[in-house]
């Protein structure tokens, strides 16, 4: 699960820029590893149609992936796996519902292409947006 969020504005009728970025956990991992991300970058998107945009974000980020080697309720040891930082491309198509006034819902379909194979994913995102569009 990936938490974040963007900010635009408009350089043109069809066309705005702005910034975002989010951070991540594995929703369901192992109980004995831990797996964190975070990211962040620029951001352009086109208005193809009314309710259609294509965003793309370009920026950086980084991952760790730690083993817990044991736990209680006030302390927690780790053994680093493996982390680093990557730069990123993410391309996404953006569909947007108008629900009331200025709250938009969208949905989202992208890919998270950072320069880590492991990484790369298909993403589907639900996001709830504030503002004039």
């Amino acid at each position: 699960m990936v938490i974040g969020g963007v900010g635009f504005g408009y350089a043109s009728k069809t066309f705005r820029i702005g910034g975002g970025g989010g951070g991540g956990f594995l929703w369901q991992g192992s109980e004995n590893a831990n797996f964190g991300l975070g990211y962040g970058g620029a951001i352009g998107e086109y208005t193809v149609t009314e309710w259609l945009n294509a965003r793309l974000l370009v920026g950086g980020g980084g991952y760790s992936i730690a083993r817990v080697l044991s736990e209680t309720n006030s302390q927690s040891t780790v053994q680093k796996i493996s982390s680093g930082g990557f730069v990123l491309f993410y391309p996404s198509l953006v569909a947007e519902v108008k629900l009331q006034g200025w709250v938009y819902l969208a949905f989202n379909l992208g890919y998270f292409l950072p320069n880590i194979s492991k990484l790369q994913s298909l993403t589907l995102g639900l996001n709830l947006m504030f503002g004039k569009l």
